[in-house]
């Protein structure tokens, strides 16, 4: 417990606690200068700017065993920030008109790198494979913008002092602000978003008070001096934490993800920092139209153009995404759809001959005698057919000739009947067929007269000449009959019936004419 409550970002959380509160109370008692006119916020911005360089430096050093993106990421954050030293300990002991510009552009340099290690960050902390696409997007749209920037902005401030300070700063924030905000939209669905909240933080913080630099040059009051060199405090405080608490292959991992301060956040903010972010500079863009003289309306603009893009781009990289995940869920669900009928149509038919087999036949003489029983009349019967001298054919020629002349048969059997009517086969060398929608029984004479010439012409199989005729019974389903057994054992008689008769003929349960 103690060595937890002594970690290195409790220790960062509490020195940095320190340093804030310090300032405020020194800078309320005393205002801008301490009585040997020193500056208050010095010794602050110091401490705050080495602390933020070690942080990124010790996860530097401790990335080396880590993908070669993530590793040059921390790199470049260490050296963004040491430029960011030499500029801070160059305006404490120096001052400007010693060294002359050469602070702003050491910063100019800092922020630069910032933006590119920001990029290099993957999309996941641990990613397993190489960095997508995407990533060489934004990098090559990052490179471009500085460059642009650079060309633009700071030669001609540096070759020919045009009086751009505060845009070139703007312009190099909005940049950096980009970076974070790509990094939150692609990091969106990591559980362990520590680093990134914290990478926002120090570049909100960072922008704001680019923004009171400009604001502050004028007569304004003492509280808006502290909030500026508050802004860059919290600036180091962030990227400083996120630097010492990022955990690595080579640290433990147990906890990741689970800290105390991942549970302050909800992994809403993954949204929620974007939209204010842009709802923050589209009120810059509106105040900067009323205060040219501050910041310039174009350069804020084309930020808040920058960001917007952005968005646009990455909404049309989810609604793509989501049109592939609704494409590959349709896929799925026909494909489970063929699986399912496929395997309920196995489950129902013969695989020989591929007729609806016996469970299908009992479902269709069920909805048959329900169907009867309502109407009180008979428009329905079932044949309950077999083969004559089939185990003969069978055991002189093969199974195999056996099997084809079973499909022949089944295939005569569906030519000898309806549409409507219900062709099955029971097993064996049996089978039934379901004759609905009677309007006489003299139908039921013709078409069992048809099935009988049709089946005592012979088959060819396989160059062989094969003859098999058919003894079958037929059994009326009557509004009395209670069960698709009764009709079925009724027809089974009729046949059998047939059978002693001579067979090749057809004998009837229970004479009926309608």
């Amino acid at each position: 417990m103690n060595r937890n409550r002594l970690s290195p970002p409790f220790i960062f959380y509490s020195v940095f606690i320190l340093i804030t509160a310090g300032y405020i109370s020194l800078s309320v008692k005393f205002g801008y200068t301490f009585p040997n006119g020193f500056l208050v916020r010095d010794p602050f911005l110091l401490a705050g700017s080495f602390l933020g360089s070690i942080g990124v430096s010790y996860s530097a050093i401790r990335s080396a065993n880590e993908k070669w993106f993530i590793h040059t990421s921390w790199m470049i954050f260490s050296f963004a920030y040491l430029f960011d030293n030499l500029s801070t300990i160059l305006q404490v002991f120096f001052r400007n008109n010693t060294v002359g510009n050469l602070p702003s552009i050491l910063i100019m340099i800092s922020y630069s790198l910032i933006v590119l290690g920001i990029v290099f960050l993957p999309s996941s902390p641990r990613p397993e494979t190489i960095l997508p696409r995407r990533f060489l997007d934004i990098l090559i749209f990052s490179i471009v913008s500085i460059i642009a920037i650079w060309v633009f902005l700071v030669f001609p401030y540096v070759v020919y002092g045009v009086p751009l300070f505060d845009q070139i700063f703007t312009a190099f924030t909005f940049l950096m602000v980009l970076a974070v905000f790509d990094l939150l939209l692609r990091r969106r669905q990591c559980l362990w978003q520590k680093t990134s909240y914290l990478m926002a933080g120090s570049i909100a913080a960072t922008v704001i008070g680019e923004i009171l630099i400009a604001i502050q040059r004028g007569n304004s009051p003492l509280w808006i001096h502290i909030c500026m060199n508050l802004c860059w405090i919290i600036s180091y405080g962030c990227i400083s934490i996120a630097g010492i608490s990022t955990e690595f292959l080579s640290t433990p991992t147990e906890n990741c993800g689970k800290t105390d301060f991942s549970r302050n956040f909800d992994r809403g903010l993954d949204f929620i920092l974007p939209a204010v972010w842009t709802g923050f500079f589209y009120a810059l863009l509106i105040w900067s139209h009323y205060h040219p003289d501050i910041l310039s309306f174009a350069v804020i603009a084309a930020g808040t153009g920058s960001l917007f893009l952005i968005l646009l781009i990455r909404l049309g990289e989810a609604v793509k995404e989501n049109a592939r995940l609704i494409q590959d869920a349709r896929i799925e669900i026909d494909s489970r759809k063929r699986m399912q009928d496929k395997f309920w149509h196995d489950s129902r038919h013969d695989p020989l001959t591929n007729l609806p087999n016996r469970s299908y036949l009992v479902d269709q003489l069920q909805t048959i005698i329900e169907e009867t029983r309502d109407l009180n009349s008979v428009n329905s019967c079932l044949l309950f057919l077999d083969l004559d001298r089939f185990k003969a054919i069978n055991d002189h020629y093969g199974h195999d000739i056996g099997d084809q002349l079973l499909k022949a048969i089944s295939e005569r059997l569906i030519f000898c009947v309806r549409p409507d009517d219900f062709v099955a086969r029971l097993g064996g060398d049996e089978f039934a067929i379901l004759l609905n929608h009677l309007h006489s029984s003299e139908t039921v004479y013709k078409i069992s007269g048809r099935i009988m010439d049709k089946m005592k012409e012979p088959f060819e199989i396989q160059g062989n000449i094969l003859t098999s005729g058919v003894s079958f019974g037929i059994s009326f389903i009557q509004p009395d009959i209670s069960s698709p057994d009764e009709i079925l054992r009724d027809a089974d008689k009729a046949m059998y019936k047939a059978k002693r008769k001579g067979r090749g003929r057809f004998e009837i349960s229970k004479a009926l004419d309608f």
